[in-house]
């Protein structure tokens, strides 16, 4: 079977497909998550989906995926805990505590997960490494300014796209700028008119 970068997307699996491809969460129980490496999702056994499956957008600026779950305690209760998508399957891929790879860096420097294609929501394991926070600062700045720059076809586009969008203002403005790879603003920008103010409805 092969899986495309965007499974969201896609047509995903029946769990039964795929259970022989899932890895374990460190530090959560394989009876309630595993993630499929390949797909860079997060089966879930509480609910009986894929988490997130239909939530393209993701939270924050920069659109990452983030869900909740469920810990056991010593005690016996549970604790719901955010997790980023990205970091459930880096820490299933490497079998070790998402907390304890973060704090792995030189002298104690905090680590973060890259997405190597520039797609936040693309978590499939070959797309995800592991840099410092300084890399990572780094390489996000040299993307800013690589970022597409739009042509008058494309915000013509945009503003098409929004006529059917029915989401929030701020959901398109965000899936477009990862579809496209621009801007959060040029997307708000094209969207407002305070840009290519030239092309006509």
């Amino acid at each position: 079977m092969s899986y495309s970068d965007n499974a969201i997307t896609k047509r995903l699996p029946n769990i039964e497909e795929v259970l022989h491809e899932m890895r374990m969460i460190p530090d959560y129980s394989p009876e309630d998550y595993l993630v499929h490496p390949k797909l860079g999702m997060i089966y879930s056994f509480v609910s009986g989906k894929w988490m997130l499956s239909n939530n393209p957008v993701g939270v924050g600026d920069k659109g990452y995926l983030l869900t909740k779950l469920r810990r056991k305690l010593d005690d016996g209760s549970y604790v719901s805990v955010p997790v980023y998508v990205h970091w459930a399957v880096f820490s299933a891929i490497y079998g070790r505590p998402i907390n304890e790879i973060r704090h792995s860096g030189f002298n104690g420097e905090l680590m973060e997960i890259d997405h190597i294609d520039r797609n936040v929501k693309n978590n499939n394991y070959e797309n995800l490494r592991l840099v410092s926070s300084k890399e990572n600062k780094e390489n996000s700045s040299n993307r800013y300014w690589n970022k597409v720059r739009l042509s008058k076809e494309l915000a013509a586009q945009i503003r098409d796209d929004f006529k059917s969008w029915t989401g929030t203002k701020l959901d398109f403005y965000k899936a477009k700028a990862a579809e496209l790879n621009v801007t959060f603003r040029s997307v708000q920008n094209v969207v407002l008119s305070n840009t290519y103010k030239e092309i006509t409805e």
